[in-house]
């Protein structure tokens, strides 16, 4: 193979690598508003009522109220927001739970009285002529031990109640949050306290879809609400499946080898590849490099460690070449903290790869 070729597909890997790198995190201890009126435009609305809401990454499933509306990522601190059935036309308020999650891991001492003080302080620097604590109690939240608070507060539509249950568990504060018109709060609140039941922590399937490109001829695995994206070019075709949040990526470089005729000038393309592999200086551990060659295909793997832009990824290289002239190269990299989650994925989406 090329080795101009091959430094073309390196350097569009670390590309998109360090194009989708999240570094570093807030330490968001407590969501900044404690009423949520209703979705705002940005949002991502599941289509009609969602019977459940279930989340791979932090391992945790809810279900939804009939004719619930169910709003995911409604906003860079929000994970999901529930939305009751609206009270009529001139419903100015609705009804709604919503559920933080921050990583608190870079504090690992906190404790869940310090949460409970700052969601205290913060609703009232929120509301700091209205909000009002009614009364505040020892819960469980998915089994875990948590706190129950229910307030009041009054905003410029009207008088407001919201009851709040906050749990800390594994470095990680979880915040159900319902929030109502008073008069409305009693009306809502059976359905709020089975949603809050329905609370589980605990790991999550996969959510599997196909991704069929009818123009270029391939299907592949994805998991829910990645996103795929091909870059065709002269030379070679790049498909970058990536997760939403950049936590877990795999990248796929199609292209051809003019050269690649017979078996030796193959042996040799994987030797080349294993070779620079070995002598990337952003690769911090190289597991065994496997391959083999079976009629006219040949075949390589390997795993490792890199480091890019100060952040750790764990790796999956793939390479499969035939001597009619084909390479298809898969890059699969997951952020060192997510790893263990997305490695299973992350082969599982290779190896649906499909080419018509």
């Amino acid at each position: 193979m090329d080795k101009a070729a091959q430094k073309g597909i390196a350097h569009l890997i670390l590309l998109i690598i360090i194009g989708v790198i999240v570094i570093g995190a807030g330490l968001l201890i407590i969501p900044k508003l404690i009423f949520n009126k209703q979705p705002t435009k940005s949002t991502q609305v599941s289509q009609g009522s969602s019977d459940s809401y279930s989340n791979f990454d932090e391992g945790l499933s809810i279900r939804t109220p009939k004719n619930w509306r169910l709003v995911e990522n409604s906003d860079a601190r929000t994970q999901a927001t529930f939305f009751a059935p609206k009270e009529g036309q001139d419903d100015k308020f609705i009804e709604n739970v919503s559920l933080y999650i921050s990583d608190l891991s870079a504090k690992p001492n906190v404790t869940l009285a310090e949460i409970v003080s700052a969601w205290i302080n913060q609703s009232k620097s929120e509301f700091p002529d209205s909000f009002e604590v009614i009364s505040q109690e020892s819960a469980s939240l998915g089994g875990v031990s948590a706190v129950k608070i229910v307030a009041n507060a009054k905003d410029d539509v009207s008088p407001l109640k919201s009851m709040a249950l906050l749990a800390l568990k594994d470095g990680k504060s979880y915040i159900l949050n319902y929030s109502a018109e008073e008069k409305s709060f009693a009306k809502f609140l059976p359905e709020v306290e089975s949603l809050i039941n329905s609370f589980k922590l605990e790991a999550q399937k996969v959510t599997w879809e196909t991704y069929t490109s009818e123009q270029y001829g391939y299907t592949v695995k994805i998991p829910s609400g990645w996103k795929v994206t091909d870059t065709p070019s002269e030379t070679s075709r790049e498909i970058s499946i990536v997760h939403p949040q950049a936590k877990a990526l795999v990248l796929i470089t199609a292209l051809k080898d003019a050269n690649l005729k017979d078996i030796d000038y193959m042996k040799s393309s994987i030797a080349q590849f294993k070779e620079k592999l070995e002598n990337d200086p952003s690769i911090t551990k190289l597991g065994k490099f496997t391959d083999k060659v079976e009629g006219s295909v040949g075949m390589f793997a390997v795993r490792g460690l890199e480091k890019r832009e100060g952040a750790e990824w764990y790796f999956e290289q793939r390479g499969i070449l035939s001597t009619a002239g084909k390479v298809v190269l898969f890059h699969g990299a997951a952020q060192s903290t997510t790893n263990k989650a997305y490695a299973d994925v992350i082969s599982e989406i290779i190896e649906s790869f499909k080419t018509d």
